[in-house]
């Protein structure tokens, strides 16, 4: 299970014991002054209408990740799009709402 929090600079994914595991800062100036999760991956990403889009390279090339709630408003679907060397691929994954106990 994961949390999601979303403020006007910053989204950020919690695991069940409230580790975080993922920010995404949304205001460029709140990238580089905000104070960081301890161990958490840091990235920067825009809004494009409904749409949050991450782009950044690691070791193994370029990656593009955008999340998008469904119209119901019950998942969030995240595609992540891979591009080395070796090829490109993509995956998605759908993360359901649940109600906590």
């Amino acid at each position: 299970m994961i949390h999601i929090t979303q403020t006007p600079t910053l989204v950020s994914f919690e695991d069940s014991t409230g580790t975080v595991l993922q920010e995404i800062a949304t205001v460029a100036a709140a990238a580089d002054t905000m104070t960081r999760a301890p161990g958490a991956l840091h990235v920067a990403g825009t809004w494009d209408g409904k749409t949050l889009t991450v782009t950044h390279e690691n070791q193994r090339g370029k990656v593009k990740e955008t999340w998008q709630l469904e119209k119901n408003g019950q998942a969030i679907d995240q595609v992540i799009a891979f591009d080395s060397e070796q090829g490109s691929r993509t995956m998605k994954r759908v993360y359901r709402r649940v109600e906590q106990p």
